[in-house]
């Protein structure tokens, strides 16, 4: 199944050479596909032990973008305003297993961070699981800084 995007952003190039297509969605507007890649990209972080099980992200008031690869959807970063529109918190981004290592990461932040730019914010934040090692280090790689760390003793 293939969803009408509703706003096409650009064409790029990912790190293989491949045509990758940028979109822009409101959670409102969410297609069967690509509801269904974010719910598949959310229980893999689950069963992973990188996201909570016990919240479910609700999608009606994030913003969207991903990205189509030979028609497929590769990746997505899903955030919301906060703050007045001073600061955009990333719920996350996916990347299809089988496009990871191409740079989508990087080529998704780029339009995320031209976007969220444009709609006035002043900073990035996103909340990451201390054991997801490759998505820290891509977000250090991409500007990010830790900015607190939360703990938790279990009795």
């Amino acid at each position: 199944m293939s969803d009408t995007p509703q706003d096409f952003i650009a064409t790029d190039t990912d790190r293989k050479g491949s045509k990758v297509d940028f979109y822009f969605t409101a959670g409102n507007t969410l297609t069967p596909e690509l509801s269904s890649f974010i719910l598949r990209g959310w229980a893999d972080l689950i069963e992973n032990g990188h996201g909570n099980a016990n919240y479910m992200p609700v999608c009606s008031n994030k913003r969207i973008i991903y990205c189509r690869i030979d028609g497929e959807i590769a990746g997505a970063i899903m955030w919301e305003w906060k703050d007045g529109n001073k600061t955009a918190f990333i719920e996350f981004t996916l990347i299809e297993k089988k496009f990871r290592g191409r740079g989508i990461y990087f080529l998704l932040h780029k339009y995320y961070d031209i976007r969220i730019k444009n709609g006035g914010a002043e900073a990035s934040k996103s909340q990451l699981h201390i054991n997801n090692e490759t998505i820290i280090n891509a977000a250090k790689k991409d500007g990010y800084e830790i900015e607190f760390i939360k703990m938790i003793k279990r009795i």
